[in-house]
């Protein structure tokens, strides 16, 4: 094994874009990694290549978690990405990896024409174009200053400034702004001036389950994100972001072992026993240490002997995950577009909102994403695929009458209905200041990693930079 100081592993995982180490000849320590998705992928990758012996358990039978890639089921060989869909200017890691694994970026066809907003008010469709040149014609009571920037840019309006005074992803648990985790985003939204339909508004197009939920400062620090990704570019790997997950676990063969869940975990006085099902039979296993890298909406389900501290519990059993219910719509042609390209429509009912995503079809060809959020999906929540695409099609009507002819295929994808429970974590009034800073750290022989432990990188760069710290933290222990 190469000689290896903490200097040497702290300046390479603080820049973010180096592997942890070399894989060599000896296996000094044996490790479990508990989930198959980004950060489990990124951990079990860091530990192979420094030569760990390293065992990657997944329950389902694919890698990749939240990033999961339909191929195959539209027309014109379309894919979507149903999960793991952003990238831009904070993701090193995730662009690292991609070019270390030998994974090509989609190419981006260059922007002719801003494509325009349809807003379903009142049982009228509008178009957001329209109502910028004319803000008298808006059917809800807007401040006239609200009306430019409606619906989608009224949130960075209220939250900018804050997020700005902010700076840095790393301040927002600074004394000076950790009182606003006391408080709703409902309550700081009003506390700035916002009207209450720009509040109605916020709250239907929100990336939350609710405003009356979400913590402030969970909304701020994702505001001070989106100010770190201005100006980079959102690239999609070729033939999705699953590629990538599918090349960690072709790097790591068979290091991986799928169908396993996850049922207790027991520290040991020279380590971890792990109790794991398989096919209904449930058997032991050891590691010197673990890695559990699962969300939390399924550590709850896992045994811990002894139990974790009361802070510990207290978050893995309250952490708040984004429910989102995704239906896509393959379509005979864009029936939506009249004389200007359409990005989305955004709607007042139940529809919520519907992505345009033709752009992966053939000319004339649609394909449509209804995405519906947070408390919006508590009505089809108990709904089979079956009727949540009744739903949908109902609702389509309403602004669309015939439009259900227009479709050819059909996929629906609801989040709330998988074993993660979930789309993605947020926080709840008073989480933050409670448990944010703390609940990254290992606990014994057990490290924690999931985009859920990650302050500062979003979505899928956060599970990538969790799975590169819990690493870090057993290859120091490991070499100190």
């Amino acid at each position: 094994m190469p000689q290896i100081t903490r200097r040497d592993f702290v300046a390479g995982i603080g820049a973010g874009l180096l592997p942890l180490g070399a894989r060599g000849a000896g296996n000094r320590e044996k490790v479990i990694v508990v989930g198959a998705g980004l950060s489990g992928l990124a951990a079990a990758y860091e530990l192979y290549e420094a030569g760990l012996n390293v065992k990657l358990i997944e329950q389902s039978n694919r890698a990749g978690g939240r990033v999961k890639t339909i191929r195959g089921h539209f027309a014109d060989d379309a894919w979507v990405d149903v999960g793991g869909q952003t990238t831009g200017a904070m993701y090193a890691n995730f662009f690292f990896y991609a070019a270390k694994l030998g994974l090509p970026f989609e190419k981006q066809d260059p922007v002719t024409q801003r494509p325009d907003i349809l807003l379903h008010m009142q049982d009228k469709l509008y178009s957001a174009a329209q109502l910028r040149k004319d803000p008298s014609m808006w059917p809800v009571a807007l401040q006239e200053e609200e009306k430019p920037l409606a619906p989608f840019r009224l949130l960075g309006h209220y939250l900018g400034p804050i997020a700005e005074e902010i700076g840095t992803v790393g301040r927002v648990l600074d004394p000076e702004f950790i009182g606003y985790d006391k408080l709703t985003l409902r309550e700081l939204l009003e506390q700035r001036g916002a009207s209450e339909a720009a509040i109605r508004q916020i709250d239907h197009t929100l990336n939350y389950n609710s405003i009356d939920t979400v913590s402030a400062l969970s909304a701020l620090r994702d505001a001070v994100r989106l100010l770190a990704m201005r100006g980079g570019q959102a690239l999609n790997l070729e033939n999705g972001n699953q590629s990538l997950p599918e090349a960690f676990a072709k790097h790591l063969g068979d290091s991986i072992e799928y169908g396993r869940t996850l049922k207790a975990i027991s520290h040991r006085a020279d380590g971890v026993e792990l109790q794991v099902e398989t096919n209904g039979q449930r058997d032991t296993v050891y590691a010197d240490r673990v890695v559990v890298a699962i969300p939390f909406t399924a550590l709850r389900k896992v045994r811990f002997d002894p139990g974790l501290p009361t802070a510990r519990q207290t978050i893995i059993d309250e952490l708040p995950y984004t429910q989102i219910a995704q239906t896509y719509l393959h379509e005979k042609t864009r029936f939506w577009e009249q004389d200007t390209p359409v990005a989305m429509v955004v709607s007042d009912g139940p529809l919520e909102r519907l992505f345009n995503a033709s752009n992966k079809m053939k000319e004339g060809r649609g394909l449509l994403v209804n995405w519906i959020n947070g408390t919006g999906t508590d009505t089809i929540e108990a709904l089979d695929p079956e009727q949540h695409l009744a739903n949908v099609f109902r609702n389509m009507e309403t602004i669309w009458p015939g439009c259900r002819k227009q479709v050819e295929t059909t996929l629906t994808n609801n989040w709330s209905n998988t074993y993660v429970r979930g789309a993605y974590a947020h926080y709840a009034p008073g989480q933050m200041a409670a448990h944010a800073g703390t609940i990254a750290r290992p606990i014994g022989r057990i490290h924690f990693a999931g985009e859920h432990t990650e302050l500062v990188a979003p979505g899928m760069e956060g599970a990538l930079t969790s799975g590169k710290r819990a690493a870090t933290e057993i290859l120091e222990a490991n070499y100190n």
